[in-house]
């Protein structure tokens, strides 16, 4: 089809799926002949394409391999809100050009695959997380480094035990409810 009034071209062809393209700057003629799998005689032959398609076919391979890269390490962590995986994947899209762009100007040993590259990114971050828990008043709780992992605490020091029905604590100075976790 094509709107005359605002020059838009719009083209279905049906490959191993049906495909729609819109331009307003490409034709169908001439046509190309690519080499496709005919479904009536189960072998492959020539298949004429729109020029179009080709063209998108030819250079489309930038935005696919960043989406691509972009979705290979993608943040993980969900939220509520509708703007969350939107956000996210920003950030994805950040680090992604941030590494094209250090490894087009680091050639040879320096050069850092995307894991390592993100991970010099994180690792900074948390070590300053890390040390801003420090700051600040001291907390009541003991260290939990010092915990043993099956044992669990309500930051009170009651030791929370999964019982069918919940009680108080049992020490004898606490009438409070443990909270559950």
């Amino acid at each position: 089809m094509f709107d005359t009034y605002e020059e838009i071209l719009l083209v279905r062809w049906s490959d191993n799926k049906c495909g729609c393209v819109g331009t307003n700057y490409d034709t169908i003629e001439p046509m190309k002949k690519v080499n496709r799998g005919l479904s009536d005689v189960k072998i492959k032959g020539d298949v004429p394409q729109p020029n179009v398609l080709n063209n998108y076919n030819a250079y489309m391979g930038g935005v696919d391999h960043h989406d691509w890269l972009a979705g290979r390490y993608a943040t993980s962590l969900r939220g509520k809100k509708w703007y969350w995986p939107l956000s996210t994947r920003v950030l994805d899209m950040i680090v992604v050009n941030a590494w094209i762009i250090n490894k087009f100007l680091h050639t040879g040993k320096e050069q850092l695959d995307l894991v390592s590259f993100i991970r010099t990114i994180c690792v900074p971050y948390l070590k300053l997380v890390e040390t801003n828990r420090r700051i600040g008043r001291k907390s009541t709780a003991n260290n939990p480094s010092t915990r043993l992992n099956d044992v669990r605490y309500d930051g009170k020091d009651h030791v929370i035990a999964k019982r069918e029905n919940q009680r108080r604590c049992q020490m004898k100075s606490c009438s409070r409810k443990p909270r559950a976790s």
